[in-house]
């Protein structure tokens, strides 16, 4: 009597299972949004510090990076490891080295130098001296000392400035022009025609 009753039980369940199969077969998949119902979103507008676009005067990349190197080397000549950068003339980076062994502080001291080189186009070493008749210089020199620190000095082709090179990390700011000439001095005689070749290429 059990096995006709566990017969009967195995051929109800497969009809059930047979019937949810077919019905599942015959069901229609379901359906993707129209993409025309769809709410449109607007494309966000291109972040400006993404587009791509020319950068401002600059020294070439070789005679930059020459420069920052001689200045390490002068640096080191005289025991200290500095860092040195060299900037375009809207103030964005070229070349930026940190010698060996260069502390965290000529880092932090580095950035600010370049200030007064931009809005007189003369040493950093003189920013004191010119804040005494530029009072929005003399505020930001209140406001960080370290924008009256030597160190920083134009690079210039005529009257125009191209860039400026930095150095942090000597014993005083006198110091750190110094090395900063050296590897002005090294490039000064070829920066103009180079200066040139670059202004073609842009």
């Amino acid at each position: 009597m059990m096995k006709k009753g566990n017969m009967f039980r195995n051929s109800f369940l497969g009809v059930i299972v047979l019937g949810l199969t077919a019905a599942a077969a015959n069901a229609e998949p379901p359906q993707a949004p129209d993409q025309a119902e769809m709410p449109s979103r607007p494309t966000p507008p291109v972040d400006p510090r993404y587009v791509d676009a020319p950068r401002a005067a600059a020294p070439s990349l070789a005679l930059a990076l020459e420069a920052a190197t001689t200045a390490v080397e002068a640096c080191k000549k005289m025991n200290y490891r500095p860092t040195v950068q060299v900037t375009d003339a809207a103030g964005e980076i070229v070349v930026l080295l940190s010698g060996d062994g260069a502390g965290l502080r000529s880092l932090r001291l580095m950035k600010p130098k370049p200030y007064s080189v931009y809005r007189h186009k003369l040493a950093s070493s003189r920013a004191v001296e010119l804040a005494k008749n530029d009072p929005v210089l003399a505020e930001a020199i209140s406001e960080d000392v370290g924008k009256g620190y030597g160190g920083a000095l134009p690079i210039l082709v005529g009257d125009e400035l191209i860039g400026v090179i930095t150095v942090s990390g000597a014993a005083n700011g006198n110091l750190d022009e110094a090395c900063g000439k050296a590897g002005l001095d090294r490039i000064a005689l070829r920066l103009k025609r180079d200066w040139r070749a670059t202004a073609a290429g842009r």
